[in-house]
């Protein structure tokens, strides 16, 4: 079985769904400490001319708790202000109200939820979207060693899925060590994309972006683009 692990994001980019695409198992890895100003709850969106950066705003953010243990503040203004952002960005677009109207539901009644709750039906909901049907849960869930931290908590969760293969975003390439799966019967792979590797800058879009860009089709095209590769050929 081959799976994955990273941490939550809010509407990433088609690099995050192309490793779900990869997989059999997806780990959404959220009982990892948070990291203020990181990108579980932000993000940019917007095109090279005008980039916006939204911000899901947390109660009480701390790098001394969990990514699952943050909840969205209770005021219920930010998702009015994204989705004005959302319509003044892309209302001109061929596939924008059925878009628009899945988002709306992805963020609707989001205050005082914990952010990783909506992260987990925002993926659950594009991965329906774009066909992706590898299962998806949470380390939070899993009953495996939660002391171990970094590659050997990465093994332990493979181990405990019964996995026989790793497969990573290719930007984690200098974190595992091929030797060390391998003891644990593991093969590791790396997610070389294709598509994200021709944008200009080595920016990055979210897939909010790419949706309405290229419409639906288009980017299921696009999450197709990628190259599954062993470290020794990176």
């Amino acid at each position: 079985m081959k799976i994955s692990v990273m941490q939550p994001y809010l509407f990433p980019s088609v690099s995050y769904f192309q490793l779900m695409k990869s997989v059999d198992t997806f780990v959404l890895f959220d009982d990892v400490a948070f990291i203020k100003k990181g990108w579980v709850n932000r993000n940019y969106f917007g095109d090279l001319k005008s980039r916006y950066m939204f911000t899901v705003p947390l109660s009480k953010p701390s790098q001394n708790k969990n990514i699952n243990e943050h909840h969205i503040v209770m005021d219920g203004t930010w998702e009015k202000k994204f989705l004005k952002k959302i319509n003044l960005l892309y209302s001109r677009k061929d596939e924008f109200e059925p878009l628009y109207l899945e988002i709306e539901n992805i963020i609707r009644d989001s205050s005082g939820r914990k952010i990783s709750e909506l992260i987990y039906d925002s993926i659950l909901k594009l991965n329906q979207i774009l066909d992706i049907g590898c299962k998806i849960i949470k380390s939070s869930d899993l009953d495996n060693n939660k002391s171990l931290r970094g590659q050997d908590k990465i093994i332990d969760i493979c181990t405990h899925l019964k996995g026989t293969q790793y497969i990573n975003a290719i930007g984690g390439k200098d974190l595992y060590s091929e030797t060390d799966f391998h003891k644990s019967g593991l093969d590791l792979f790396f997610v070389q994309s294709e598509f994200e590797s021709l944008i200009r800058n080595d920016m990055r879009f979210s897939i909010i972006d790419t949706l309405f860009y290229f419409g639906v089709e288009e980017t299921k095209r696009k999450v197709d683009q990628y190259e599954i590769i062993k470290k020794e050929f990176i």
